[in-house]
């Protein structure tokens, strides 16, 4: 699904072109029904594909919540008196709550981060390829280049800066205090 997601989104930043150019400037009233019809339709399988990835992830990170939690119950079964006499049960039902939802929280977001956006970014780059190759140029490859190389000179301004405004202030005469001709 979360493949569709990202295809969808993909597809749909491809016939923005068409769009722009059928619909806008070439005025053709058909391309309007058909272009918007396949937006639509688009934007349906997006939705679709969407709902049924968070339905899934919801499923799958209740199990993981309901096995963890169970593990942590055997766990606190397992101790003695004394381990529960340190502690109150409120501070026991935080932390069997929180832990579960933190492991569930993590793993949806590095799911939907490493796996749907990742996805995303490929379909559009490709798009970006596909429809403006020479841009594409500029921006994959040389723009961090360029980048790369203003950093390094800000860098150095930096620690030319740096050095200029720390270096202390000579006077002409031996004595060490600043003298009038030395006076910003």
């Amino acid at each position: 699904m979360m493949f569709l997601v990202a295809a969808a989104t993909g597809l749909t930043a491809y016939l923005m072109k068409d769009v722009i150019n059928k619909i806008f400037v070439d005025r053709n009233h058909m391309a309007v029904w058909l272009l918007g019809g396949a937006l639509i339709g688009l934007y349906l399988v997006k939705g679709f594909a969407g709902y049924v990835q968070a339905v899934t992830l919801a499923k799958i990170g209740n199990r993981i919540i309901a096995d963890y939690q169970k593990r942590l119950f055997d766990n606190v079964l397992a101790q003695g008196i004394p381990f529960f006499a340190r502690q109150h049960s409120t501070e026991f039902l935080n932390r069997m709550n929180s832990g579960a939802a933190g492991a569930r929280m993590v793993l949806d977001l590095l799911i939907t981060s490493i796996g749907r956006d990742m996805l995303t970014l490929i379909f559009l780059i490709a798009v970006m390829v596909i429809q403006e190759p020479v841009m594409a140029f500029v921006c994959l490859v040389i723009l961090p280049v360029v980048v790369l190389a203003v950093r390094r000179l800000i860098r150095r301004a930096r620690q030319v800066v740096k050095r200029t405004s720390s270096a202390p202030a000579r006077c002409c005469r031996p004595c060490r205090k600043r003298c009038r001709a030395s006076a910003p």
